[in-house]
């Protein structure tokens, strides 16, 4: 054991060693950057598409980027080696209008060429490489421990005393059950004891596959809350809108139990996280904002970017 630990530490020093890590680096698409600047304004981001030089060539100091839907965007240039024209490149960089904020700019602080076929090429097929030898070689010791370790008696019947019947049997975590729509993405829910909520959001735009969201709450829990945002996880109670028209965390819809009627679908309240100018969330045609409550009733309309959702207890 302590030299498998040691083994893969030396593995992670190397791969650190030689990898270079993006942190807050949103992949996106240029056309995603010109509908909603200010969703990324001052963000990281990261793009893929084809350069084209400026009009004196390296001497410019900046070059365009052109992604498969033929969006183009200007990049200052702050790497020292001007881009090859023609080349494809995933380039990192910081949004922001230029000085006369007449147009929206990136400025690089990284680079990296690709072939057509999304291929990585240079430090990268070495990177691969070295990660790929230590996984090797890691399997290969693995192997080897296996095939020269001796079980003796005392061992079997430590392992069978720990799993009810004596019988060895594999565990198996499945994962979460996702529906995924042509924006929205829904968690099942776990399995235990929940109340089916009344209150559900019937979708009236931006979603031609999921017709409805349905709430639950847990008996062992007076209080719950959905999340609405671009943020992806496996936590059934995230409810993911896959479009750069809303914000990663938009909104949140509260239920809550009422004291005096335990029975009852309680009381919901939607709570605005998003920024108005940038990626309003809208009820009933009117902006909220950041930080507002709103309790909702029969048949208020709820708009998250291009999806419009309509609030209903009717069956």
């Amino acid at each position: 054991m302590k030299r498998s630990i040691i083994f893969l530490a030396l593995l992670a020093i190397l791969t650190i060693g030689t990898l270079s890590i993006d942190v807050n680096v949103d992949d996106v698409t240029i056309k995603d950057i010109l509908d909603y600047p200010y969703e990324f304004m001052s963000g990281n981001v990261r793009v893929k598409g084809t350069v084209w030089p400026g009009e004196q060539g390296e001497a410019s100091g900046y070059y365009f980027i052109i992604d498969s839907s033929g969006s183009k965007i200007k990049v200052i240039q702050r790497i020292k080696a001007y881009p090859r024209a023609g080349q494809l490149y995933t380039v990192s960089a910081v949004v922001n209008f230029s000085n006369d904020k007449r147009e929206i700019i990136m400025t690089e602080f990284q680079r990296e060429p690709w072939y057509a076929n999304g291929a990585p090429i240079g430090a990268d097929i070495y990177i691969l490489a070295v990660i790929a030898a230590g996984l090797l070689g890691y399997i290969g010791y693995l192997l080897y421990q296996m095939a020269t370790r001796k079980v003796t008696p005392d061992d079997a019947a430590d392992a069978n005393d720990k799993i009810p019947g004596g019988a060895l049997q594999p565990v198996i975590n499945k994962p979460p059950e996702k529906t995924i729509g042509h924006i929205i993405q829904l968690i099942s829910p776990p399995e235990e004891t929940c109340k089916l909520l009344e209150g559900r959001f019937l979708i009236l735009k931006g979603d031609n596959i999921i017709k409805g969201i349905r709430f639950i709450r847990p008996l062992s829990q007076d209080t719950i809350e959905y999340t609405f945002g671009r943020k992806d996880t496996d936590v059934y109670t995230d409810i993911r809108l896959r479009t750069a028209s809303v914000a990663t965390k938009q909104a949140t819809l509260r239920n809550s139990q009422d004291d005096d009627d335990y029975d009852g679908d309680g009381t919901y309240t939607l709570i605005n996280h998003a920024r108005a100018e940038a990626t309003p969330t809208k009820v009933n045609g009117k902006p909220m904002d950041d930080g507002e409550e709103f309790s909702l009733s029969e048949g208020d309309k709820i708009e998250m970017g291009v999806v419009v959702f309509a609030f209903t207890k009717e069956d």
